[in-house]
């Protein structure tokens, strides 16, 4: 299969959670994917050059190449939405909180302006060009490196809403901010969900992006009872891989 939807058979007796035709849940599911096996690439710190990531996972790898050393975890999920936004024409919908709760609104460069940094309070300001730029996917991606730059776990804990487990969807994300105990913080996006209707079990597939900035990958889970890569949600907690570990408090939405 070369969609996530395709890619990834359901273990016996669930089927997949229904989603509204052109909804943010539709897209993600079916975000395309490169062949399986193929590596997935990331980008070298020191030269900002692709390089293959001998770490990720290989068994599903966004065909969504990362060409920044910015985008990494958070930035992957702000770009998910950025794209879906964007691909519906709903262009005056794309703002993000950067730092200091500045908001930065895709609006503004379609207008002719860019965001600059400049220290201070407030910190960042908005600049007007000669010009009025073309809209197309470039000045999406201008606007979305600026972006990156400055948007974070942190923002993205502070501003995006928190949503209870029982309605989680394909689309929220996961997102924990750095603490005193943990250097880095993470974030995830759900990419598929289904439930058994005798039971009412639920299983649910995870993407991420990374540090070193890494093309999206879904999580494997070595440990599911179902196959890797399900996780069963379970009321409480959600436990991602080895690495990190999400409590339901981490749950948030893109709105």
């Amino acid at each position: 299969g070369m969609t996530i939807a395709e890619r990834f058979t359901l273990p016996e007796g669930f089927e997949r959670i229904e989603c509204e035709q052109g909804s943010f849940e539709e897209y993600v599911r079916n975000l395309p994917l490169i062949p399986y096996g193929e590596a997935a690439m990331e980008v070298d710190g020191d030269t900002n050059k692709r390089i293959v990531s001998k770490d990720t996972p290989k068994i599903a790898v966004l065909d969504r190449p990362v060409y920044f050393y910015t985008e990494q975890c958070a930035d992957s999920c702000i770009r998910t939405w950025a794209d879906y936004l964007f691909s519906q024409g709903r262009y005056n919908e794309i703002c993000f909180q950067l730092a200091n709760g500045f908001e930065c609104s895709f609006d503004k460069y379609c207008e002719g302006y860019v965001c600059v940094y400049q220290g201070g309070t407030p910190p960042f300001k908005w600049r007007k060009l000669d010009e009025t730029p073309e809209l197309n996917y470039a000045l999406l991606t201008k606007y979305l490196r600026f972006v990156y730059d400055y948007a974070y776990t942190g923002t993205m804990t502070s501003y995006l809403p928190k949503v209870s487990i029982e309605n989680m969807k394909i689309g929220d994300v996961l997102v924990k901010n750095k603490t005193s105990t943990s250097k880095y913080g993470h974030a995830v996006m759900i990419a598929d969900m289904a439930v058994n209707k005798t039971t009412g079990e639920i299983i649910y597939l995870m993407i991420q992006g990374s540090t070193p900035a890494v093309d999206n990958h879904v999580i494997p889970n070595p440990a599911s009872e179902f196959g890797s890569p399900w996780f069963k949600l379970q009321k409480g907690n959600i436990v991602t891989s080895a690495e990190w570990f999400f409590s339901s408090d981490h749950l948030k939405r893109f709105e």
